[in-house]
């Protein structure tokens, strides 16, 4: 019998910027992504006659900024070893696990293509991970089924 026992794995690991430092990059639970969409996502109920007849619409409103802060704040799990200027200032941004706030996170998210270029593909890589792995898993038990 297949048993699915990985439903509360978060896969997580760093990822090292060149030039230096490191990122800790996080999937997102299903059950993380639904708790965002929530919080982000309002259904109103609107009643409108068309052509004549009338209908009920679902519509819904998206708190864009607010979903994409609350995503990458679940993706960014830590960083720590490099530094980023905050936009518009002079001010230094000495980047620690301490510093690792939503904030923070959602600066150098909007702010730097060169860092949301190696976010991105880092966590495409522990995407590609994660699914290799579970495709490992599956060979090994459907091997073990056949013994």
């Amino acid at each position: 019998m297949n048993i699915i026992d990985d439903l509360d794995e978060i896969k997580e690991r760093w990822f090292f910027l060149p030039g230096g430092g490191k990122v800790m990059f996080r999937t997102i639970s299903p059950e993380k992504f639904k708790e965002i969409q929530q919080k982000t996502v309002k259904k109103k109920i609107e009643f409108k006659k068309v052509e004549g007849t009338p209908g009920r619409f679902e519509v819904e409103t998206v708190d864009s900024e607010l979903q994409t802060k609350l995503f990458w704040d679940e993706s960014i799990g830590s960083w720590d070893e490099f530094t980023f200027r905050l936009p518009g200032t002079k001010e230094l941004i000495n980047c620690t696990p301490e510093t690792c706030t939503i904030e923070n996170k959602f600066i150098l998210i909007s702010h730097s293509k060169k860092f949301l270029k190696f976010a991105n593909e880092s966590l495409e890589t522990l995407n590609k991970e994660e699914a290799a792995q579970a495709k490992i898993k599956k060979d090994k038990e459907e091997a073990e089924e056949k013994d």
